[in-house]
C-alpha cells in the first residue's frame, strides 16, 4: 500500500513468533495432532513417575509393618522362652511366678518397640494386662492397661466397644489392687456410654452394671451395691433365665452383698452350676468353691469348710502355682478354719503363706 502511494517502503525481517503464526496456519491439522501426542506423553510420563514414587512409599510401608511384626513377635517369643515343664523341679521358681515376670519385661519392651500401629500397640498391651491381673499382678498391669485405653479414647473414642473393652479391664486391675476409686469412676463411665448405645437391658450394660455393684460392695458401700447388684440380677434372670451365666454370675455377685446365713444356699448353687457346665479344674469352678467354702466358715459350718479349703489349697497349687493369689488366700481361709477348732495346723500353715506372701510381694505390700 505504501509502495501504489509512492511512500517508502518499511520492512522487517520476519519474527519467530510470525513464522510460528504462518507454521500454525499452513499446518494446522499437523501442529493439532501433534500437540494431542505430546500431551498424552507428558500425561503419560507423569502419571509413570507418580505410580513410581507410591511404589516406593508403599515398599518402605511394608518394610516397616515387617519390622514391627518381627518386633512384636520376638516380644512375645520372649516370653516363653527356655520355658521347658519337664526340666522343672521342686527347687525351681514358680511358674506362675517366672510368666508374670516374663510378662512385665515384655511390657517394657513394647513400650521401648518401634511398633508403629498405635491400635495394635494397645492390644498387645491389653493382652498382657489381663493376663498379669489373672497371675495376681495387678498393681503391674496397671500402666500398660492404662496406655491401651488412652490410645483407644483418642483413636476410637468413648463409644467404640473396644474402648469400653479396655475400660472394664482396667476397672478390674484397679480393684484387684484395691484402688476402688478408680475402678468405680471408670465402671461409672462406661456404664453410661454402654446404656446410651446399648441400652439398660443389654447383656453388656447389664455386665458392666454388676461389675460396679461388685466395686460398690469392695469399697464398702453394701447397700448401694445389693440395690444394683439385684436389680441386674432380676433383668438377667427375666431375659435370659436363671441357668444363664451371666444370670450365675450376677447371683453369686448378690450373695456376697448378703448375711452369711443366706450365702450358702446361693453359693452352693453357683458352685454347682460351674462344677456341671465347667468341670472341677476350671477357674471360675475353683472361684465359686472358695465362695462357698468361705460362706461355710462364716455359717461356723467349720468341718465342710475345712474339706472345701483343703481341696482347694491342694487344686490351686496345682493348677494357679503355690504364690497365685488364689492359692495365698485360700490358705490364709484354711488357717482361720483350723483356728477355729483350735488345730494346731493353723500356725504352720499361717507361716507358710506370710512366707510365699512376702517371696512375692515384699515386707511393705498391703497384702
Amino acid at each position: 500500500r505504501r509502495f501504489i502511494k509512492g511512500d517508502p517502503v518499511l520492512a522487517r525481517p520476519p519474527s519467530t513468533g510470525y513464522r510460528i503464526q504462518k507454521f500454525v496456519s499452513r499446518y494446522r491439522l499437523g501442529v493439532i495432532s501433534g500437540s494431542v501426542i505430546a500431551l498424552i506423553l507428558m500425561v503419560a510420563a507423569a502419571s509413570t513417575t507418580w505410580g513410581m514414587f507410591r511404589a516406593q512409599k508403599a515398599e518402605r510401608v511394608a518394610r516397616a509393618n515387617q519390622l514391627q511384626l518381627a518386633n512384636a513377635n520376638q516380644i512375645l517369643t520372649n516370653i516363653f522362652t527356655d520355658l521347658n515343664l519337664q526340666e522343672r523341679t521342686l527347687d525351681s521358681e514358680p511358674l506362675e511366678s517366672l510368666l508374670a515376670d516374663r510378662l512385665i519385661q515384655a511390657v517394657d519392651d513394647i513400650a521401648a518397640a518401634k511398633i508403629g500401629d498405635p491400635l495394635a500397640k494397645a492390644g498387645m498391651n491389653l493382652k498382657l494386662g489381663d493376663s498379669l491381673v489373672s497371675l495376681g499382678h495387678a498393681e503391674q498391669a496397671i500402666q500398660p492397661l492404662q496406655d491401651a485405653l488412652d490410645t483407644r479414647i483418642d483413636l476410637l473414642t468413648w463409644s467404640d466397644q473396644r474402648t469400653q473393652s479396655a475400660a472394664r479391664a482396667l476397672a478390674r486391675a484397679f480393684q484387684s489392687a484395691g484402688n476402688y476409686d478408680r475402678a468405680v469412676s471408670l465402671l461409672e463411665t462406661t456404664v453410661a456410654h454402654h446404656r446410651h448405645r446399648r441400652g439398660l437391658q443389654d447383656r453388656e450394660t447389664l455386665n458392666s452394671r454388676r461389675m460396679l455393684g461388685i466395686c460398690y460392695r469392695d469399697a464398702g458401700e453394701q447397700a448401694k451395691a445389693m440395690k444394683l447388684i439385684r436389680e441386674v440380677y432380676e433383668l438377667q434372670t427375666k431375659r435370659f433365665g436363671e441357668n444363664d451365666p451371666d444370670s450365675i454370675e450376677s447371683l453369686a455377685a448378690m450373695a456376697s452383698c448378703t448375711t452369711a446365713r443366706d450365702q450358702v444356699p446361693m453359693y452352693r448353687k453357683v458352685f454347682q452350676w460351674h462344677l456341671k457346665n465347667n468341670g472341677s479344674r476350671n477357674l471360675k469352678t475353683l472361684t465359686a468353691k472358695h465362695d462357698l467354702a468361705f460362706s461355710l466358715l462364716d455359717a461356723k459350718q467349720i468341718p465342710q469348710s475345712i474339706q472345701l479349703f483343703e481341696e482347694l489349697v491342694a487344686a490351686n497349687q496345682e493348677f494357679l502355682g503355690h504364690q497365685h493369689s488364689n492359692t495365698l488366700r485360700a490358705m490364709n481361709c484354711l488357717a482361720s478354719a483350723y483356728q477355729e477348732i483350735r488345730d494346731a495346723r493353723a500356725l504352720p500353715m499361717l507361716k507358710e503363706t506370710l512366707r510365699l506372701t512376702v517371696q512375692k510381694h515384699g515386707k511393705l505390700h498391703r497384702h
